[in-house]
């Protein structure tokens, strides 16, 4: 829900910013929750209430006589309808940073594959250093350590436990 009601926010945000035209904004992201939800409800507090609008004229179309009903379904359709147009800008929000991280991943991707030599050679200079193998002795000192722990440990607990037969 919470996402609705940011994603409802940028849209706004956004139609606000380009004088009512649409437009994706790319640092939508940064806006926190808070921030969102209070200009929504500052920019458009009707769009908080749609979901209400729409139980209310529901239940107006079930209790309207036969010659009301088609008036009530023209005002339940327009509201479907923008609810589908919202769900559809959403999606679009979604797909636009979707091609951008795609986009992303692929240069990073081209740039390893260029440099690969370069990355390989310096993993190992970095394997082969005073420094990693320290680290690698520590480590395994301190699993050797954890080992001895916990199988003390687990000594112990066999032992005090009443042995079934």
């Amino acid at each position: 829900m919470q996402i609705i009601k940011n994603i409802k926010f940028l849209l706004i945000l956004t139609l606000l910013s380009c004088g009512g035209s649409f437009a994706v904004a790319q640092d939508l992201a940064a806006i926190s929750s808070q921030q969102a939800d209070f200009a929504l409800k500052a920019a458009s507090p009707d769009i908080l209430d749609e979901k209400d609008d729409m139980k209310a004229l529901i239940l107006k179309y079930s209790a309207a006589s036969p010659k009301d009903k088609p008036a009530i379904k023209k005002e339940i359709e327009k509201l479907a309808a923008k609810d589908e147009a919202d769900a559809q800008a959403k999606t679009e929000v979604r797909l636009k940073r979707q091609e951008e991280k795609i986009k992303e991943l692929k240069q990073n991707l081209a740039e390893r594959k260029k440099n690969k030599d370069k990355i390989v050679a310096s993993k190992v200079e970095y394997l082969v250093s005073n420094e990693s193998v320290e680290k690698l002795k520590n480590e395994s000192l301190a699993k050797k350590m954890a080992d001895t722990v916990k199988n003390k440990t687990s000594k112990q607990k066999t032992k005090e436990e009443p042995q079934e037969k």
